[in-house]
């Protein structure tokens, strides 16, 4: 079967050999590269001809710059392959990228098959930050060979549709429209293509590498271009013949993004797109999209300028940070009302639910209110995040009786580490010196540092002044430190989350996950990451980077990003990893994992509590790392089945506690 390769060139002399290099040591040979020249002024075309020079299955079509669609179409054009795939040159492909391709569509008889990327900066480094990094990754279950329009439905509903057409492998003869020459041109050509496409296949293999490039069209400065792009795709989406709810859902979402881009443009722009504004705004009000109450928002108001629009805010002179402190504020005083109407009843204080991005302590919060949940059915339980308690612990300190049991958060930021979280922890137990206060299990690091015996001197008064203080501590380590330095009650036992349940579903598992720690407890150096995606690379093994802390995650949001990272580890063969929650998302979801150490131990000192689980492993150097990898990469799969440590001591200190409080 012959592949047609088309690439799209301009200006890209700085990533155009690593393109073609990429495609030239596939472990396929029956591809034709059509390198398609569309009037760079840079050294680009040279460079075509100097590769074209070197294999015969180059061929090197110059034209006058007419824009990425129109340089698509050239290639189209010219292919004579059974499937075409379309490259972009600043981006790479796995060496095994079109085996692979030829394999699904062979197996399947698919007109297209879809498949995952990972994301690169422009220098060749893992590029980790979410959402950007996932946008180009699916999790869910897409093995089922159906028609295009269904793989939309379902891409769509999982939030997981990605209109990228470097990530479809397309049998030619499935092409019923050309590139219109737009910005944003993939968002109407995928879904015309699958809307026309009778079979479509899902290949769960990583083998596209789009790198995240400063001043592409999709990361540049957004221009009339763009607002107009998305005007024109709008306009080509209603007139599909088969239009239906999907695609109505797809429009409104652009309608959005379209909103957004206005909000951005410049004075000039805003005038030059005024009239596809109108025309915009005529096909959403015609076609009747107001179902969804949020579009009705957005085309009265546009979007809300307090937010995508600083110029206003300075007009009207409305500090955000004064205003969003503000919105808080009206918030926490219903929640405070609340609190007061229920003085005086046996409560549960949670303090420390986090709105950071760290899926570990959300997990953590999850965890506990399940253990709570359980064993004290009738006892209610009040979220006290961070930010609240900061914010109105005076107010708290009015709402809360002698009655309530105040819980903190477990997690890894006691010690001098963390010490803004350590100060905290801190204050809350001196300022309920009557209430039974319980930390669920942390970590207690404390760094070398000119104070720090002054540091644990002063922590070690407040920690041991408390009469009903129960201190959980997760790692033996830390175990030790409280104990040598009497922090009154102490247990040992393992890290909340562990008590999670997590049903994997069957997942089919294709990717090696590395999930790497970016802040001050890191200990792995970027240099072993690198050999360890060479020795994938070896082993034809596709793998993308991820992590457990992502951003903009909202309260109400937390459990539903929480089981779809689980979920994104359930459908791995491997993880490796030097960040704690990554070890304990895989002992949960039954996936193997390599992991390494960090500064506080903690990853070393929690596996002691699931060292039995034959799938987990924990490495102190790459030697040992390699071994595992190959033992686990070179055999069959195997599914393993999680088994929790045993919690039952803190349930029984919990219970006594609260029997305590009864009385």
């Amino acid at each position: 079967m012959k592949i047609s390769i088309v690439i799209p060139i301009y200006n890209v002399e700085d990533f155009l050999k690593d393109c073609i290099e990429s495609v030239l040591v596939q472990t396929y040979s029956n591809i034709e590269i059509i390198l398609v020249n569309d009037g760079s002024t840079d050294s680009s075309p040279e460079i075509c001809e100097e590769y074209a020079l070197k294999d015969k299955r180059i061929k090197v079509v110059h034209k006058e710059n007419g824009g990425l669609s129109d340089a698509r179409n050239v290639g189209l054009e010219t292919a004579s392959g059974e499937y075409v795939y379309f490259l972009d040159s600043d981006d790479l492909i796995e060496p095994f990228a079109i085996e692979d391709l030829v394999n699904s569509a062979q197996s399947s008889n698919a007109d297209v098959i879809l498949f995952d990327a990972r994301v690169i900066n422009e220098d060749g480094s893992p590029y980790t930050e979410l959402p950007f990094a996932m946008r180009y990754y699916r999790v869910a279950d897409y093995s089922k060979i159906t028609t295009g329009k269904e793989m939309f439905k379902e891409m769509l509903i999982n939030d997981e549709y990605c209109s990228a057409v470097p990530l479809m492998f397309i049998r030619k003869s499935a092409i019923k429209n050309k590139f219109i020459p737009i910005l944003h041109e993939d968002e109407i050509f995928t879904v015309q293509l699958l809307y026309s496409a009778k079979t479509v296949a899902y290949h769960s293999g990583v083998l596209y590498i789009r790198r995240n490039r400063q001043g592409s069209i999709t990361t540049g400065t957004k221009s009339s271009k763009h607002y107009t792009g998305v005007y024109k795709v709008i306009e080509e989406l209603v007139k599909i013949p088969n239009r239906d709810e999907s695609i109505n859902k797809y429009i409104c979402r652009l309608y959005r993004y379209s909103q957004t881009i206005y909000h951005q443009l410049s004075k000039e722009d805003k005038k030059i797109v005024k009239n596809d504004r109108k025309g915009l705004n005529r096909i959403i009000k015609n076609n009747y999209f107001f179902g969804i109450s949020k579009l009705k928002l957005f085309y009265y108001f546009g979007q809300a300028c307090v937010i995508t629009n600083p110029l206003l805010m300075k007009i009207l002179r409305i500090p955000y940070r004064l205003l969003k402190k503000c919105t808080q504020k009206n918030k926490y005083k219903e929640r405070i009302n609340a609190l007061k109407i229920n003085k005086g009843h046996r409560r549960i204080i949670l303090i420390g639910a986090p709105i950071h991005g760290n899926l570990g302590d959300h997990a953590i919060i999850m965890a506990e209110k399940q253990l709570f949940k359980k064993i004290l059915s009738d006892v209610e339980i009040a979220d006290i995040e961070m930010p609240f308690y900061k914010i109105c612990k005076k107010d708290l300190k009015k709402c809360i009786s002698s009655k309530d049991v105040i819980v903190i958060s477990g997690g890894g930021w006691l010690g001098n580490q963390w010490i803004h979280n350590e100060y905290t922890v801190r204050e809350i137990i001196s300022s309920y010196p009557y209430n039974t206060v319980i930390i669920m299990p942390q970590t207690i690091y404390y760094e070398t540092q000119q104070d720090v015996d002054k540091q644990i001197s002063e922590a070690e008064k407040i920690y041991s002044s408390h009469d009903n203080l129960l201190l959980c501590l997760r790692d033996f380590n830390s175990y030790e430190f409280a104990k040598i330095h009497n922090f009154k009650e102490i247990l040992y036992v393992p890290d909340i989350a562990l008590y999670l349940n997590y049903d994997n579903l069957n997942l089919k598992r294709s990717n090696v996950l590395l999930c790497k720690r970016e802040d001050i407890e890191k200990v792995i150096s970027d240099n072993i990451w690198t050999k360890i995606e060479l020795i994938l690379q070896e082993k034809r093994q596709s793998y993308m980077y991820t992590t457990t802390v992502v951003k903009n995650v909202a309260v109400c949001h937390k459990e539903n990003a929480v089981m779809k990272k689980l979920k994104e580890f359930a459908s791995s063969k491997l993880v490796i990893t030097d960040r704690l929650h990554a070890m304990i998302f895989s002992a949960i979801t039954g996936t193997p994992c390599i992991a390494f150490d960090n500064t506080s131990k903690k990853v070393s000192g929690v596996y002691e509590w699931i060292k039995n689980l034959k799938y987990i492993h924990y490495v102190d150097n790459l030697d040992s790392a390699i071994v595992l990898m190959d033992e686990i990469l070179n055999n069959e799969p195997v599914e393993f089945t999680y088994d929790s440590p045993n919690f039952n001591k803190l349930i029984d200190e919990i219970l006594i506690r609260f029997e305590d409080k009864e009385k």
